[in-house]
């Protein structure tokens, strides 16, 4: 798991940051569907790709549950991938 987020899921991860700063909670897949002009499935998908990566967390079958792993860097994935150095593979 060590790739970057991908433009679609750093747009996800942001708007995530973005919604639960302005209102005190995070967003629903539904509110995330409308804000990214997507359908709930694809979030859904996008969220399940961000949470192996690293970058949010969500509890399984809870409303509003989404959050960010490191809420002060909207992408704390890739920028601590990117400071690490890369091992070789054998």
């Amino acid at each position: 798991m060590n790739r970057q987020l991908s433009p679609r899921q750093r747009q996800l991860v942001d708007e995530v940051a973005s919604y639960t700063q302005a209102h005190g909670y995070p967003p629903t897949l539904s509110e995330l569907a409308e804000a990214l002009g997507l359908s709930i499935t694809r979030v859904s998908s996008i969220v399940t790709d961000c949470q192996l990566r690293g970058a949010i967390a969500k509890e399984r079958s809870k409303a509003r549950s989404i959050r960010l792993v490191n809420p002060n860097s909207r992408t704390s994935a890739g920028a601590a991938r990117r400071r690490r150095h890369p091992t070789p593979r054998a």
